[in-house]
This record gives structure tokens, C-alpha cells and sequence, in this order.
């Protein structure tokens, strides 16, 4: 099913009186920018609040009817079944009704989580879970994506709206306009890190693919969304799969990225908090400070290495993602990667233990030994004609 079908028929279970108003809602929202996939689940949030209400939407914002809408909003907003995400949601749906003003029967209620939603801090990713995360995707797009949410803190969302056309390749390596939640939030990021996997990537694609430029960088592979944009949900599933063959802690979240790679910049003394912000699209610095899990241990590890006193070696974010390069011909490869692209030297242990594993099997070979020995002796008999000043046969 198309997103325009599942939008069509989000909006047909509304009750029949606010049909009109609902599509008014999400017009206003595409206009901005925002993508179908995340105005869906915002609408079935709305749905089971909205449906219950018996008066026409519009009404309720009116002075006359403040008393009654209290009492609606009593009703939803006591209701254990309901979370914190249907409170928001029913508090900016009529803000958008009253033209961005929260309306006077709303500003009694409070929208914030209750005991019961509250949840532990959460626990943030290691450079070691990172890794193993890529280490175990399953396609080569998957790897392109989680190694991208690793390098720069990205929104889940802005990896599916990423387009052909926002995709620069330079002398350098990528440039990628990233879309984000507001027009504040657009910004164009270079990538290094993620340069070797996002080649590897792009140079797959079918030619009819990149030759359009309004097609989705990153799409899907299922049978019934082929060619069409990834979405959030499957990249939720695509990390649960790899989280599951790495062996993980089964907490882990897409955001969880956003949050570590923010960490892991912050922690870098390369960089400001305000290149931090301008990496990530947050409005605000103190945003920034959200997304911030340093912990004591890491600071004090820090200390040491700085001072020349610790471990020298300690994991980091540049050297889990760091790719190889190739000691002959210098191009950067994919840390994955056993063969250079460019000139086939082996990269690793593994690669040449197998190199020299393949040319032993060949040369155990009978029928390849003779093969060579008889063209070592036409070669030495061609030498010695030519030192002779015979015709040279030369094989074609």
C-alpha cells in the first residue's frame, strides 16, 4: 500500500463531521515540508481522542463553549489509557485551530508526563556497540546509514528524505543537504568518515536511479514499496536485527545515535558546541546540552590521554569509524573491506593469508604446473633467439 493510500484511509476512520477540518490540518502540514510518514502516526495518535468528541472541532475554541471543553479535555487528559503523546498531540492540533495561540480552555491542563510515564535515564551507546552495529547489517545500504548516524547527529527522519539531488559527490568526498523538522533545521553536511560506504553505495545503484534526481537516496527493497523512500519503521526494524545478531542490550533506539554521536563531538575538543549545533540542526544551544551523556569516567579518561598518562589507544568515534587506507595506490576503502577497490592490494591479515591460500591451490595444480613450465621454456628459447638474431615466433 502506497503512503497516499495509507494517509487516505487514516483520514476516512475520522468521524464523518471532522473529515473536512482533518484534511485542512494535513495540507497545512505538507505545505511545511513535513513528510506523510510523520504526519500519519501523528493523525492515528488523534484519531482516538478526537473521535470521541460529539461537537464540531471548531466550536470548542469559542468562549461560550469553554466550560463544555474543559470538561472533554478533563475526560481525555484523566484517562489512564492515554500517554503523554496524545496529550501533546490534541494540545498542537488546536493550537493549529486557533491560529498558533494555545486556546483558553487548554491552558489549565498540562501536558507534561505523569509519574507512570516517566521513564529511567537511559543508558547511552559505547563506541563498541556502534561498531558491532555496523559490523552486522545485513545489505550495504544498511551499513551506508547506521555509519552516516554514527559520524553526524542525524534525525531518522532526515536519512529518509535525503534525495538524489542532495547528494554531492567532490574531490573530497560527500556533501549532503539534510532536511530537518524546520526550515531552521535544513543544512548541508560534508561527510569523511562515511565517504568509503556511501561510494560503495552509490556507485550500485541502477543508472535509472541516479540519473533521477527526485528519487529517494536511500529506498526500500520490500516487493510492495520498491523504489519508494525507506521509512522510519523500517529502519527501526533494520536496527533491531542488528542489534539482535550483534548480541546487544535490546533497549537500543535509532535516536540513541543522534545521542551518542552529539556526545562524542562534545567530547572532541575540535569542536564547539556551536559547530556541534550547526551539525545537528538544533535550534538552540541548550538543545545541545540535552543531547550530552558525557559521563564523569569519560572526562576523567580524557584527562589522562591528554596528559600522557592513559591509554593512548582508547576507543573514539573518528577511530571506530576510521577506514583503511591502501599502502600502494593510497585510495581510501571501507573499513569493511578486504581488497582495495582500486588496485586489489589485500588490506588485512585475512586477505592475504587468503591471497596466497588461492594462488598455492592453483600451483598444486598439475596441469597448471606443466602449463607454466612450458611457458618458461618457449620464453627462455624466444630469449635466446633473439640474443642469436633469429625470428622471435610472437603468440597471439
Amino acid at each position: 500500500m502506497s503512503v497516499e493510500s495509507r494517509l487516505g484511509n487514516t483520514i476516512n476512520r475520522f468521524n464523518k463531521e471532522h473529515r473536512s477540518l482533518i484534511e485542512e490540518y494535513v495540507d497545512s502540514k505538507r505545505a511545511n515540508q513535513i513528510a506523510m510518514t510523520s504526519i500519519i502516526p501523528k493523525l492515528q495518535i488523534l484519531r482516538r481522542i478526537l473521535n470521541e468528541i460529539d461537537i464540531p472541532l471548531k466550536e470548542m475554541i469559542k468562549e461560550e463553549n469553554k466550560a463544555k471543553a474543559k470538561q472533554i479535555t478533563n475526560r481525555i487528559f484523566t484517562n489512564e489509557e492515554l500517554t503523554f503523546s496524545h496529550r501533546k498531540n490534541y494540545k498542537m492540533f488546536f493550537r493549529w485551530i486557533n491560529e498558533g495561540e494555545t486556546p483558553a480552555f487548554l491552558k489549565a491542563f498540562s501536558i507534561k508526563k505523569t509519574f507512570r510515564e516517566l521513564k529511567p535515564k537511559r543508558k547511552s551507546l559505547t563506541h563498541e556497540e556502534v561498531r558491532s552495529i555496523i559490523d552486522n547489517t545485513e545489505t550495504q545500504r544498511d551499513r551506508t546509514i547506521f555509519t552516516m548516524m554514527a559520524e553526524i547527529p542525524m534525525r531518522p527522519i532526515e536519512i529518509c528524505r535525503i534525495k538524489m539531488k542532495h547528494v554531492i559527490c567532490d574531490e573530497y568526498g560527500y556533501i549532503i543537504e539534510l532536511r530537518g523538522k524546520t526550515e531552521e533545521g535544513h543544512r548541508r553536511i560534508r561527510y569523511i568518515h562515511s565517504t568509503p560506504e556511501i561510494k560503495a553505495y552509490s556507485s550500485a545503484l541502477p543508472e535509472s536511479h541516479k540519473n533521477d534526481k527526485e528519487k529517494a537516496f536511500f529506498y526500500s527493497y520490500s516487493d510492495r514499496n520498491k523504489g519508494e523512500s525507506i521509512t522510519p519503521v523500517a529502519l527501526i526494524y533494520i536496527l533491531m536485527g542488528a542489534v539482535k545478531r550483534a548480541g546487544l542490550r535490546k533497549d537500543i533506539q535509532l535516536y540513541d545515535f543522534r545521542r551518542y554521536t552529539a556526545t562524542s563531538l562534545l567530547a572532541d575538543s575540535n569542536y564547539t558546541i556551536t559547530d556541534v549545533q550547526k551539525l545537528g540542526g538544533w535550534k538552540s544551544l541548550q538543545v545541545v546540552n540535552i543531547y550530552n551523556k558525557t559521563t564523569d569516567d569519560q572526562v576523567n579518561e580524557k584527562r589522562l590521554v591528554v596528559n600522557g598518562l592513559g591509554n593512548k589507544k582508547l576507543m573514539t568515534q573518528g577511530n571506530i569509524l576510521k577506514n583503511i587506507e591502501c599502502p600502494r595506490c593510497k585510495t581510501v576503502n571501507q573499513k569493511s573491506a578486504d581488497l582495495c577497490v582500486s588496485c586489489w592490494q589485500p588490506l588485512t591479515a585475512t586477505a592475504v593469508t587468503k591471497t596466497n591460500d588461492t594462488m598455492n591451490s592453483f600451483f598444486e595444480k598439475e596441469s597448471f604446473r606443466n602449463y607454466i613450465k612450458q611457458e618458461l621454456i618457449d620464453d627462455i628459447k624466444n630469449e635466446i633467439k633473439a640474443e642469436l638474431g633469429f625470428k622471435v615466433e610472437v603468440k597471439s
